[in-house]
């Protein structure tokens, strides 16, 4: 090649590179569009897809809301029925013993109450002595249902023969019921099924059963009272401890008056 030649084959390759070098950067910018579009497609797609989404989520939301609220109203509102008492309605009920011996009547434990005797309706048994704990509905429920039973002072009753003790009768007592779903969801600690105590008039004419406990020995180490028919103070345990036979009388409970229950 002569020295003529040369510029020209440097020229040309100048060119050549040139030409290379535009190319690359046509091709660069050619990339750089489509890359931008289709980022704007994917970025166009997922908006859609969250949004599909949301729609999606909002409607498990409403259907859960509406079974809570349907839940509620089945489960309704807790109704305790009681019956109250005729104000100044009373009867007076009289043992009487007409054995030959002193008899001792320890109080009949029922539940957590303590009474000088049971009295049932058939295989239902009643509450009503009024100095006695009865575990009321309303209480019970107010409470959780945590309530029990304590080791308490109770009495016996002493009657020598002929003697006779008394107590009042209200023609009114309380009757085992089972809580509902409503009120054990209203309290709390309380479940369905839970039994309580709710009042109830005894207005008919009718037999009720009074449980006795009778004994003809003393217990406990003091038994003498100084009178023919007295109540001695004794701790809960040994009142139920107390051998004792039942004796089982029926009296009529609707009737206002003297009603007379006889140890014989």
């Amino acid at each position: 090649m002569t020295s003529r030649q040369l510029p020209v084959a440097v020229a040309s390759l100048l060119l050549c590179i040139s030409s290379f070098a535009c190319s690359d950067d046509t091709q660069s910018s050619e990339d750089d569009e489509t890359s931008t579009s289709e980022d704007s497609t994917d970025t166009d797609s997922t908006e859609s897809d969250s949004s599909d989404s949301d729609a999606s989520d909002t409607t498990p939301l409403d259907t859960d809301t509406d079974t809570d609220t349907d839940s509620t109203d089945t489960a309704g509102t807790c109704e305790l029925e009681f019956e109250e008492a005729a104000p100044g309605t009373s009867s007076t009920i009289t043992i009487r013993n007409e054995r030959d011996s002193a008899i001792y009547i320890p109080f009949t434990i029922s539940t957590c109450t303590f009474e000088p005797f049971a009295v049932y309706d058939g295989d239902v048994q009643y509450l009503w002595y009024d100095d006695a704990y009865i575990p009321k509905c309303t209480e019970v429920v107010e409470a959780g249902c945590e309530w029990g039973c304590s080791d308490g002072p109770t009495q016996v009753i002493r009657l020598e023969p002929g003697a006779e003790w008394e107590v009042a009768w209200g023609l009114y007592v309380w009757a085992p019921i089972e809580l509902d779903e409503a009120c054990a969801a209203e309290s709390d600690g309380c479940e369905a099924g839970a039994t309580c105590w709710a009042g109830r008039e005894w207005v008919e004419d009718g037999p009720l059963t009074a449980q006795i406990r009778v004994s003809e020995a003393c217990s406990f180490d003091e038994c003498e009272c100084g009178s023919d028919a007295c109540t001695l103070d004794l701790d809960s345990i040994t009142a139920e401890e107390w051998e004792a036979e039942i004796v089982e009388l029926e009296f009529d409970a609707g009737f206002v008056g003297d009603i007379s229950l006889t140890i014989e």
